[in-house]
């Protein structure tokens, strides 16, 4: 009923925590996460959060290059004068977003500036459900020899309405935009709704969402 909370020192794979728990049911949430990420779990073990961070003078928020590991596990009894063991294996919860960009021959010759609407910034630990989205900010090389740019992102998840039940009633909630600087200096854009790119693979719990325009 009441947290028991211990942070290890980072990097130190001997730390221990021995403590003696009254007997009851227990709730076990083990993380372990990047500087990008906030821990939310003053609510309790239902609805303890993990936050992206957004600085304050970005207008985006950063992909998650480093893992994101969650082990979680309800219900774990403590019986007087028995041992109770519980293993936990931590999963990184994060998908792989890869965009491809390809260009028209000689259209774009100077690295793009990608944003994408409707991802995940806060997800629960416990379940993995989004709570909240915000927008995603990736950067692009230019296109090479094959007129083609490709770039990739960690995220927590693509957010859809619970009220929908496919891409086709979504809107506008994830839109793609594309910016780059023209030969003659002059800042160009293209932006397309990728829903229906996303919708499926999103919600089949895929690793990897690939995503082309």
């Amino acid at each position: 009923e009441e947290p028991l909370e211990n942070r290890f020192e980072a990097g130190n794979a001997a730390d221990v925590l021995e403590a003696w728990l009254p007997v009851g049911a227990y709730d076990a949430l083990l993380t372990g996460i990047p500087e990008e990420i906030t821990l939310d779990a003053a609510g309790g073990f239902d609805v303890a959060t993990a936050i992206v961070r957004i600085h304050e003078s970005a207008s985006s928020m950063p992909a998650l290059d480093s893992p994101v590991y969650v082990a979680a596990h309800s219900g774990m009894t403590v019986t007087e004068g028995e041992k109770s063991e519980l293993s936990l294996t931590p999963e990184d919860i994060r998908q792989i977003l890869r965009l491809t960009v390809t260009v028209a021959d000689g259209r774009i010759t100077s690295p793009i500036e990608a944003t994408l609407d409707g991802v995940a910034r806060e997800v629960i630990l416990a379940t993995g459900e989004p709570v909240s989205s915000a927008t995603l900010g990736l950067s692009l090389p230019a296109p090479g020899a094959k007129q083609t740019s490709r770039a990739q992102a960690g995220i927590l998840g693509i957010v859809w309405p619970r009220e929908n039940e496919s891409a086709t009633t979504t809107g506008n909630d994830h839109l793609l935009t594309l910016t780059w600087q023209s030969a003659d200096g002059k800042k160009q854009t293209y932006s397309e709704e990728v829903s229906e790119q996303l919708f499926r693979p999103s919600q089949s719990g895929a690793d990897t969402l690939d995503l082309a325009v």
